[in-house]
């Protein structure tokens, strides 16, 4: 992920001016919020939208009063955290899918991309990490992906409570996800600041008739 943005920005394929809100698709919008620097949701253009996040998501995989290098010793938010991290990642790939795929595929980064979100999303769905709702932009993407893999996921009951917190770190350290760039925005998050995820609303469905777009945090 971290290649394919760098790609983006530095080849100015995705600008303030090609991109001026975080979206995916037109019913799907974000803003953005950290609970520190934009304490309030704000909408933000896509560049924004994605440097705060990798800033954000470096300073969490950083933070060792989350990830605990030397001892087990997790706080009892880790699992939210986690799904928060999962769930904001998510919307880069589909603002990717959405609006940049076809300059994706005339710079033969296409078979790349679509590697790299089939095991972020077998990854998160394994560990039930991205509910349905906010799967939905690229909700056929992922059935077209499990169908041409041969692959039928069937939700696990019994893997939240089997699943213990060490298992799932050191899953996470092995995804590529602990790839991180350096943005050009954005204040980092140091170590000693308590980190907790922003309360993100359920995003809630619209009909075809009103059209609605669906905005969430």
């Amino acid at each position: 992920m971290s290649l394919m943005l760098g790609s983006l920005l530095s080849d100015d394929i995705c600008t303030q001016q090609t991109c001026p809100v975080m979206r995916a698709g037109p019913k799907y919008t974000y803003m953005w919020a950290d609970g520190v620097r934009y304490k309030s949701p704000v909408c933000l253009s896509a560049t924004e939208y994605m440097d705060n996040l990798m800033t954000w998501v470096e300073s969490q995989l950083d933070d060792e009063e989350i990830f605990p290098v030397n001892s087990n010793n997790f706080p009892k938010n880790f699992k939210k955290v986690v799904k928060t991290i999962f769930r904001r990642l998510f919307r880069v790939y589909a603002h990717l899918y959405h609006h940049h795929y076809e300059q994706i595929q005339k710079a033969a980064g296409e078979v790349h991309l679509n590697t790299s979100f089939k095991h972020f999303i077998l990854f998160a769905m394994n560990f039930q990490l991205i509910p349905k709702d906010d799967r939905g932009p690229l909700e056929e993407l992922i059935k077209h992906l499990l169908e041409r893999n041969s692959l039928k996921y069937k939700s696990k009951p019994e893997l939240k409570s089997k699943l213990e917190i060490s298992d799932l770190k050191s899953a996470m350290e092995s995804t590529t996800i602990s790839e991180s760039t350096t943005p050009r925005t954005a204040s980092k998050v140091t170590s000693s600041t308590k980190v907790s995820p922003t309360k993100e609303p359920p995003v809630k469905e619209s009909s075809p008739a009103n059209n609605k777009e669906l905005t969430a945090v």
